[in-house]
């Protein structure tokens, strides 16, 4: 006889190797902000506490440039 197997799609069942998902709080866009003043575009491993440097990346050229730029009126 088959073993009755689990039936939950995949999208349902929780990913014990990655870390829920959080936002970005104001204080961490600052301190992005900083590291890039200070720093520029380098060293993203380092530049938020508790954040990946992908998301660093991703935070800073989908977000927070574009927020700058539009202000400026670029």
């Amino acid at each position: 006889m088959p073993a009755i197997r689990d039936t939950k799609p995949r999208s349902l069942v929780p990913n014990v190797h990655s870390p829920p998902m959080k936002g970005w709080t104001k204080d961490q866009k600052v301190q992005l902000f900083n590291h890039i003043v200070k720093n520029g575009e380098r060293n993203w491993n380092h530049a938020v506490d508790g954040k990946t440097g992908h998301q660093c990346i991703d935070q800073w050229k989908k977000t927070l440039l574009p927020q700058i730029q539009r202000s400026l009126g670029f």
